[in-house]
C-alpha cells in the first residue's frame, strides 16, 4: 500500500498542479485536460490531469466553506469572490465579478496606494500585507486587512489570490486604547509638573494646560473654595492665559460651579442657555453652550472646581471616567498631600496600560503571520476527517493550539470528543443525500467535554484530494454568549424580584392608609371611653387591653411600610429573651394541646433592632411550626443561646462579619420541607398551604427583617421528620436598659380649633377627644365647607387640624389656601399614609406639625400646646 503523503508534500503538489494549470486547456464539452505533445506516451500526462481535477475540487470546496473574505482579481478586476466576501461587502457573486476593485475603495487615492503597496511587498518578499479601508454596498465604512499572493510568483499577470479579513472592531479598540494611553499619559505629565512644582501658580497653569491639550475645551478655568465663596485663580482659552488673584465668581450653591462645590460631585450642562441650574450671565454672553464643572476634592474637603465650556454643543459625560482623574491629581497638587504615593500609582497604572499595549500588539503581529495560507489565518477551529473511518486528516494551527497538539492521524472522537464510540450526535449522515453526494451545510451547536467550551459548528462534505468524501467542520467559540445568556436570565429574575416587591410597597401603602384610619377610631374611642370609665374598673382595665392590641397593631402598621420600603425602622437595644417569652403567651391558645413546647432560652443579651419587628420573626416562626405538626401533634422547640460566628460562616453568608451572635432556633417533629423547594421558601408568596391557610408572606418578611438587621437565616428540613429555622442576630457589646417612662400628666386648653377629616367616626372621635381636653372645637367632613368657614371668620380659630386625604381638596392645598387668607394660623397636618409628602416637605411650606394616625390623646395635646405656645 502506497504511503500517505505528508501535508507539505500534498502542498508543494498543489503548487505544481496550479503552475500546470496555466496552460490547461478545455474541450469541447468544457472538461479540462493538459496539451498532449503528439507521439508522447499520455500516462503521466492522464494522472496529472486527475490530479489537477482532485486539487481544484478541494481548493473550491475550502473557498467555498472558508468564514474568511477570498477573491481573486487579474489586473485588478475581481474574478472570484468567495461566500463571505460577499456578505463582508454587502453585493451578491454577480455583482462583483467582473468588476474593478475600486468598487470597494473611499477614494481614487486609497485604490491606487493599496495597489502600489501591494505589489511592491510582492516583488520583495512574495506576499503582501495591507491595512485599507473598504465601502460596502450600504455606504457603511469598514476596516480590512488584506493579504495577496501571486497564483504564480514569476508571473503576476496570471493574477492575484487574496484574503481580507474584517478589523474593524479591533481597530476601534486600538483607538480606545490609544485615547486611553494619552489620557494616562495627560494624567503622568500633571503629577510629574505638579511634584517638581509646589507654586499654587504653577499648579494651576499645569493642570490649564493639560486639560486644553486634551479635551481641548474653549475655555478651561480653576476656582479656589475660600469660605463658602469661588475665587478665579487661573482661567486659559486658545492661545491666551490669565492668572487672577482672590478674585470672587460665585458662592456654593450657586450656578454649575457652585453647585459642583456644594454638592461635590460633577456638573454637565450640553445646553446653559436652557439649563435653569446656569445663572452667570459671563457665560452666555461669551457664546459658551456646553459646560462641566468637576469639583476638586481632597479627602472629604472640597477645596474647588475645575470648570471647562465649549461654545459648541459637547457632551463632556462622555469623559467623565478621565474628568474625574485628572480632577483627583489636580486636588492632590493643589493640597500637596499625598502627591508622591498618588504620582507612583499613576506612573504603575500608565506602565501596566503600555505593558498590556505591547502585549497586544505582539499577538497582533503573531496572529498575521498565520496568514501565510488561507485556513491558518482563520481564527476558528477547522479540521477534516474521514467520513467512513473517522480518522482526522487535517487541523488548522488554531485548533492544534486549541487542542495542545496535532491530533492528525488519531479518531475524531476519540481525540476531540474523548468517546469510546462515535457520537451520538455526528452529522456524517446529514452531510450526504440518498445517492452519496454532498448537501448543504449542517449548523449545530454543542459543548466540547475535553475544551470544556461551546462551539457553534459548520459542517459540510466535500471531496478530498485523493477523492474520498470527507467532513470538513468550522467551529467558533460562543462561550462568552454563553456566559452572556446566564447573566441575562440572572439579571432578569432579579428584576421580576424587584417588580415583585414594589408590587407588595404599592399595596402596602393603600392598606397602611385605610386601617390607621381605622385605628384611628378605634383608639380614639378607647380613649374616650377610659376617661368616662370609673378609675381602676374592670371596664378601664377592658378598655386598657384594648388600647394595646390598638398600639401593636399602630406597629403592625409600621412593620409593613418598612417591609415595603416606605418607613425607616426605630431601632434600639431589645432584649430578644423578652420577646420571645411575650410572644409566646400570645401564641399558647392558638396552639392546639396536642403540640408541646420546649423552652430553653439561656441568653440575655441584647441586639439593636425594632421590638416589633422581633417580635414578628418569633411569632412567624412559631405559626408555621404550630402549622406543620397541626394535624398529629409534636413538640415545637424553642431555642436562645449566644455564638461565636467564624469567618467560614461569614464567606456562605454576604452581609454576615464574623463575632458575637444571639441564634434563636425554632424547630419541629412535623411533615418537613421538600428539598426540591427548600431554596424557595424565602420567595415572595410562594407557599405551600391552601388558599385559605397562607398568602406566602410570612417567612419572606421575617427573611427581609434578618437581613435588614446585619443578619442570618438558615434551615434545615427533611420530609417526615421535621424543620429547624435559625436565626442569627449581632450581638450588642455595650448597652443600657431605658428607665420606665412616668405617666405624664396630659396638657390642656381652651382655645378654638377647626378639625376637619372625610371620616364621620373620625371626625366624631376628634371633636369628642378634644374637647375633653377643654378646647373649643368646630368639625366637619367637608374640606370645602372648612375654608368656607375660616374665610367667614379667620381670627375665630387659633388652630387648624386637617386631614390630608380628602375627596375635592386635599388637606395640603387646604392649607395653603388657609395660609393665604390668614399666614400665621398655625396647620397641623394628619395622615393615615403618603408616599406624596412627608413630614419634610410639610414643613417646608409652613405646615406647624405633621402627625402619622392614628392620633393618640396624650400625643395630640403635647403637640397642640407646642404648636400654639410656640
Amino acid at each position: 500500500m502506497t504511503a500517505k503523503p505528508t501535508y507539505e508534500e500534498l502542498q508543494q503538489k498543489i503548487k505544481a498542479l496550479e503552475k500546470a494549470a496555466i496552460e490547461r486547456k478545455q474541450d469541447e464539452e468544457g472538461n479540462v485536460y493538459l496539451p498532449i505533445p503528439e507521439g508522447r506516451d499520455i500516462t503521466g500526462y492522464k494522472q496529472a490531469e486527475k490530479a489537477l481535477k482532485e486539487s481544484e475540487a478541494t481548493l473550491r470546496s475550502i473557498f467555498l466553506a472558508a468564514p474568511t473574505g477570498i477573491g481573486m482579481v487579474y489586473d485588478r478586476v475581481i474574478k472570484q469572490a468567495n461566500e463571505r466576501l460577499c456578505e463582508m461587502l454587502g453585493y451578491s457573486r454577480e455583482e462583483l465579478l467582473e468588476q474593478s476593485a475600486r468598487i470597494v475603495y473611499l477614494s481614487d487615492e486609497d485604490y491606487e496606494y493599496v495597489g502600489r503597496e501591494k505589489y511592491a511587498q510582492i516583488q520583495k518578499k512574495g506576499t503582501g500585507t495591507v491595512e485599507t479601508r473598504w465601502q460596502k454596498k450600504n455606504g457603511e465604512v469598514i476596516d480590512v486587512l488584506l493579504s495577496s499572493t501571486p497564483i504564480d510568483p514569476g508571473d503576476l499577470s496570471m493574477g492575484v489570490t487574496f484574503t481580507a479579513l474584517d478589523i474593524t472592531s479591533r481597530k476601534q479598540a486600538e483607538e480606545a486604547l490609544q485615547k486611553r494611553v494619552q489620557e494616562l499619559a495627560a494624567l503622568n505629565k500633571l503629577g510629574r509638573k505638579v511634584s517638581a512644582n509646589l507654586s499654587l501658580g504653577l499648579v494651576v497653569q499645569s493642570a490649564l494646560e493639560q486639560i486644553t491639550a486634551i479635551v481641548a475645551p474653549d475655555l478651561a478655568m480653576v476656582f479656589l473654595r475660600k469660605d463658602d465663596t469661588l475665587v478665579l485663580k487661573g482661567l486659559e482659552t486658545e492661545g491666551t492665559q490669565y492668572a487672577h488673584n482672590d478674585t470672587p465668581v460665585h458662592r456654593l450653591g450657586e450656578c454649575l460651579c457652585g453647585l459642583a462645590a456644594g454638592e461635590g460631585k460633577p456638573i454637565y450642562s450640553v445646553d446653559i442657555h436652557n439649563d435653569p441650574r446656569c445663572t452667570w450671565d459671563e457665560c452666555k454672553e461669551a457664546g459658551l453652550r456646553s459646560f462641566a464643572a468637576m469639583p476638586l476634592l481632597s479627602g472629604d474637603e472640597i477645596i474647588g472646581v475645575l470648570g471647562i465650556a465649549s461654545a459648541s454643543e459637547r457632551n463632556f459625560r462622555e469623559q467623565s471616567e478621565f474628568l474625574e482623574a485628572f480632577s483627583n491629581e489636580v486636588s492632590i497638587g493643589l493640597k500637596n498631600a499625598m502627591f508622591y504615593e498618588q504620582a507612583q500609582n499613576n506612573a504603575i497604572q500608565l506602565e501596566h496600560e503600555l505593558k498590556e499595549r505591547r502585549m497586544t500588539e505582539e499577538a497582533l503581529k503573531e496572529s498575521h503571520m498565520t496568514l501565510i495560507t488561507v485556513l491558518d489565518s482563520i481564527d476558528a477551529t477547522i479540521y477534516v476527517a474521514d467520513m467512513a473511518t473517522y480518522e482526522i486528516l487535517f487541523m488548522n494551527k488554531y485548533m492544534k493550539d486549541g487542542f495542545g497538539s496535532n491530533l492528525e492521524g488519531k479518531i475524531c472522537w476519540e481525540a476531540f470528543r474523548g468517546e469510546s464510540a462515535p457520537c451520538d450526535h455526528c452529522t456524517n449522515t446529514k452531510l450526504i443525500d440518498q445517492n452519496g453526494n454532498p448537501t448543504g451545510v449542517v449548523v449545530w451547536e454543542d459543548k466540547n467535554p475535553v475544551t470544556d467550551k461551546w462551539y457553534l459548528n459548520y459542517d459540510r462534505a466535500i471531496r478530498w484530494t485523493d477523492g474520498r468524501l470527507v467532513k470538513l467542520q468550522v467551529a467558533t467559540d460562543t462561550t462568552p454568549f454563553k456566559n452572556a445568556e446566564k447573566e441575562q436570565k440572572r439579571l432578569e429574575s432579579q428584576l421580576r424580584q424587584t417588580q415583585k416587591m414594589e408590587a407588595i410597597g404599592t399595596l402596602a401603602g393603600g392598606i397602611a392608609h385605610d386601617f390607621n384610619n381605622i385605628l384611628s377610631a378605634i383608639i380614639g374611642y378607647t380613649e374616650i371611653a377610659m376617661h368616662d370609665a370609673p378609675k381602676g374598673s374592670e371596664l378601664q382595665i377592658t378598655l386598657q387591653k384594648v388600647l394595646k392590641g390598638g398600639d401593636r397593631a399602630k406597629d403592625l402598621v409600621k412593620q409593613i411600610l418598612t417591609f415595603s420600603r416606605q418607613s425607616e425602622i426605630e431601632p434600639k437595644p431589645v432584649k430578644v429573651k423578652a420577646i420571645v417569652t411575650e410572644a409566646l403567651k400570645l401564641l399558647r391558645a392558638s396552639l392546639p394541646t396536642t403540640i408541646e413546647v420546649r423552652l430553653n432560652l439561656q441568653s440575655n443579651s441584647a441586639v439593636m433592632a425594632d421590638p416589633t419587628q422581633i417580635h414578628q420573626i418569633v411569632m412567624n416562626l412559631c405559626a408555621n411550626a404550630g402549622q406543620a405538626m397541626h394535624a398529629k401533634g409534636g413538640i415545637l422547640d424553642i431555642n436562645l443561646k449566644e455564638v461565636k460566628l467564624d469567618s467560614e460562616f461569614a464567606a456562605q453568608h454576604p452581609g454576615i462579619v464574623p463575632g458575637a451572635y444571639i441564634n434563636l432556633n425554632v424547630g419541629d417533629t412535623g411533615h418537613g420541607i421538600p428539598a426540591e423547594i427548600q431554596d424557595r421558601i424565602f420567595d415572595p408568596f410562594f407557599t405551600t398551604r391552601g388558599k385559605v391557610e397562607g398568602t406566602g408572606m410570612g417567612l419572606s418578611v421575617v427573611h427581609g427583617i434578618v437581613t435588614s438587621h446585619g443578619g442570618a437565616m438558615t434551615v434545615a428540613s427533611e420530609p417526615g421528620t421535621g424543620s429547624v429555622f435559625s436565626v442569627f442576630l449581632p450581638v450588642i457589646e455595650e448597652w443600657f436598659e431605658l428607665e420606665t417612662e412616668v405617666e405624664k400628666t396630659i396638657l390642656k386648653g381652651t382655645e378654638r380649633i377647626l378639625f376637619i377629616d372625610d371620616e364621620e367616626p373620625l371626625t366624631d372621635m376628634g371633636k369628642r377627644m378634644l374637647e375633653s381636653l377643654g378646647y373649643d372645637v368646630v368639625a366637619t367632613t367637608s374640606s370645602i365647607e372648612a375654608l368656607e368657614l375660616f374665610k367667614a371668620q379667620a381670627d375665630r380659630f387659633d388652630l387648624v387640624i386637617t386631614d390630608l386625604t380628602m375627596p375635592h381638596m386635599t388637606g395640603e392645598n387646604l392649607a395653603k389656601e388657609l395660609m393665604q387668607i390668614r399666614p400665621d394660623v398655625p396647620v397641623i397636618l394628619c395622615t393615615g399614609f403618603s408616599a406624596r409628602i412627608d413630614e419634610k416637605k410639610a414643613m417646608a411650606m409652613g405646615i406647624r406639625a405633621f402627625i402619622s394616625k392614628p392620633i393618640l390623646k396624650h400625643e395630640i395635646a403635647e403637640i397642640i400646646r407646642a404648636v400654639i405656645d410656640g
